[in-house]
């Protein structure tokens, strides 16, 4: 059985950094929630719990990282 790699067409970067590779759905879906959320990863992770595991590991890394939407 051969493994399909997924195919990501989009990234997320704070200066220059690299936050975690995604697809556009979920590059954008980043943008709208920290904008609901007030720019707290760390919210976004608390109110939506349903998530894809890109968009989570992406949203994680920023809320280690203590970044807001002014930031990003």
């Amino acid at each position: 059985m051969t493994h399909i790699k997924q195919a990501y067409d989009a990234a997320c970067y704070y200066d220059g950094k690299l936050l975690g590779r995604c697809t556009v759905a979920d590059s954008e879906a980043y943008s709208l929630l920290m904008k609901e959320c007030g720019g707290e990863a760390v919210r976004v992770l608390r109110e939506y719990p349903y998530l894809s595991p890109e968009l989570k590991a992406i949203l994680e890394k920023a809320a280690s990282l203590g970044l807001t939407a002014q930031e990003v």
